[in-house]
């Protein structure tokens, strides 16, 4: 596995797994609450009218990144993450036999997570409120980054020393808070999370001259951000890609 981005952290060692669990376990007073799993349950509905195009979850993100994310957490970054949890739809996860929730949104947070944020922000809603505030576009982009900042203030105030240079703060090991990897340390989270990696590098690699990536290289990003078992056949997979990234543009 690539774990380039780990700057220093072997996950592959029993001992420092173990650390790594009792590290969230105490650093979000809980054991990962941020993964959704599988967004689209058994299937993944390739004409689902809910799923937003490229350049439509591009302009989202521009419009309502949150403010106060952290600047590792690069917008594209957050777009792979879209699109590996829920394939750019704001909805809730959906189960086998048509099982909805707990997680809701782009991003696919739990309850749990929403209770980090609403401590963090002194949200006076209830869970079920901001669940309910996540059917806006601009809520469910927001609380995204949001989660992530939570994640990245709660890994600084446990490690103050790091506050000079925050690119310490090992941004592999806050997404392995964020996709939940400190629940069972599964191999499959592993492998999306690298997912994500590859999704934003080809996108920032593959920027026009318009601002919006190329519609080559938003094609390429999805496929190399969806963990290979889950893609559709390779026909099915190439058209629905294409029909996703028509609207952008490609010198």
């Amino acid at each position: 596995m690539t774990l380039g981005y780990a700057q220093g952290f072997d996950w592959g060692s029993r001992r420092q797994r173990r650390e790594a669990d009792l590290f969230y376990r105490d650093l979000l007073g809980t054991r990962a609450p941020w993964r959704g799993g599988e967004a689209f349950g058994e299937a993944l509905d390739l004409n689902d009218r809910r799923r937003k195009t490229f350049r439509e979850m591009w302009d989202l993100m521009a419009r309502f990144r949150w403010r106060e994310t952290p600047a590792m957490f690069t917008n594209e970054l957050m777009l792979a993450i879209c699109w590996e949890e829920s394939t750019f739809m704001n909805i809730w996860q959906e189960g086998r036999g048509g099982a909805k929730g707990p997680a809701k949104g782009y991003g696919q947070l739990e309850p749990s997570a929403l209770g980090l944020i609403k401590r963090k922000y002194g949200f006076k809603q209830s869970i079920p409120e901001l669940q309910a505030l996540m059917d806006a576009d601009a809520f469910s982009i927001s609380f995204i980054g949001r989660a992530l900042h939570t994640l990245h203030d709660n890994m600084l105030a446990e490690n103050p020393r790091q506050i000079d240079d925050p690119e310490k703060l090992k941004r592999r090991a806050l997404l392995y808070g964020y996709g939940g990897y400190a629940t069972d340390h599964a191999q499959w989270r592993v492998e999306a999370i690298d997912c994500w990696y590859d999704f934003e590098r080809t996108v920032l690699s593959g920027r026009g001259s318009s601002g919006y990536p190329t519609r080559t290289a938003a094609m390429k990003a999805l496929h190399v951000g969806m963990p290979p078992k889950r893609r559709a056949p390779e026909l099915q997979w190439q058209e629905f890609r294409a029909r996703l990234c028509a609207t952008l543009p490609d010198p």
